[in-house]
C-alpha cells in the first residue's frame, strides 16, 4: 500500500526540482526563503520624509519672524563663505514654504 502523504510530497518534489531548472524561484518566496520585494528597505519614504521636515522647519521659521527678517538672515547667509551659501540655497524661501507659512499663521503659530 502506498501512503498518500508520500507520493504528495514526491510529486511536490519534482515539481520543485522542474520548477528550479527552469529558474523559478516562487517556491523560495513563497515559503519565506527567497528574496521578495518587501524585504528591500524603501529609499523614498525618508527621502520624503526629510524634504517634509525641511519645507516645514523653513516655514515655521517664516510664519514666526516675518518675511523681511526672514529675508534679512538669509542674505546674511549669502554674504558668508562656504556651508553658508549652501545653506542660503537651502534654506531660500521657495513658494512650497511661503504656502506652509500662510497656513501656520493662519493656524496661528
Amino acid at each position: 500500500m502506498t501512503d498518500p502523504n508520500m507520493v504528495d510530497f514526491y510529486s511536490r518534489v519534482a515539481r520543485i526540482q522542474r520548477d528550479h531548472a527552469r529558474s523559478f524561484g516562487a517556491e523560495a518566496v513563497a515559503s519565506g526563503q527567497g528574496t521578495s520585494v518587501k524585504s528591500r528597505i524603501p529609499v523614498l519614504a525618508p527621502v520624503l520624509l526629510a524634504l517634509i521636515c525641511g519645507f516645514a522647519m523653513k516655514a515655521m521659521l517664516l510664519a514666526r519672524i516675518g518675511d523681511e527678517t526672514y529675508a534679512a538672515r538669509i542674505d546674511d547667509l549669502r554674504s558668508g563663505e562656504g556651508f553658508e551659501r549652501i545653506g542660503a540655497t537651502l534654506m531660500a524661501a521657495d513658494p512650497i514654504t511661503v504656502a506652509l507659512a500662510g497656513q501656520f499663521e493662519k493656524l496661528g503659530f
